[in-house]
């Protein structure tokens, strides 16, 4: 699990420029530990008044198609149990907010932003998710003996492939979850041999 949230956590920040204002690694007191709800949340701004709060779901699998759909069942899941659910998601955020390493300025912003009050000017929070899906890729003895180059762009196209079969069975759990008007940033990652990994 906490490979794909290292993982995760990357991508949010580095491609999709949304800082992590809070992730659950910290409460964990000993490796086995598990801590229900999001693999972190992160924050990106839209534009002026409208930010997304980005609560983070990664899985790994040898199957792309099996890594989805734990990730969007799992999303489901957190959308709708009675407990350890987004709202109480959002409160824990509240209450640890103060311990990460922040400053009093960037805190009352923040403050502003996920509780927003109507005697201030106006602030949008929605609620998005990041999902990393980690996956294996098989490689065949034929492939192994391709050159550099070829190999490359061999992978890259069974990879592309891979992944482009896919949006179909992503916009179907969206809709069998009714996620419609949610935003979904989606990182799909090839392993060889995952188990290993």
């Amino acid at each position: 699990g906490e490979l794909g949230e290292v993982l995760l956590y990357c991508f949010l920040e580095s491609h999709l420029r949304a800082p992590k204002i809070f992730t659950k690694m910290e409460l964990k007191t000993s490796p086995n530990d598990y801590v229900k709800g999001s693999d972190g949340v992160h924050i990106l701004q839209i534009d002026h008044n409208n930010y997304q709060l980005i609560f983070g779901e990664s899985k790994l699998e040898k199957s792309l198609q099996r890594a989805l759909y734990d990730a969007f069942g799992s999303i489901n899941d957190f959308l709708n149990r009675s407990t350890n659910n987004i709202h109480d998601e959002i409160k824990l955020l509240n209450t640890h907010l103060e311990r990460e390493s922040i400053s009093p300025n960037l805190y009352e912003i923040l403050k502003k932003i996920i509780f927003p009050s109507a005697r201030e000017e106006e602030i949008f929070k929605d609620n998005a998710f990041g999902i990393f899906v980690g996956f294996e890729v098989s490689i065949d003895e034929e492939s192994r003996k391709l050159s550099n180059s070829e190999f490359r762009k061999l992978i890259r196209s069974k990879i592309k492939a891979e992944v482009e079969s896919q949006y179909g069975y992503i916009q179907k759990k969206i809709k069998e979850y009714n996620l419609q008007g949610i935003s979904f940033y989606v990182y799909a990652f090839p392993f060889v041999e995952i188990s290993d990994t």
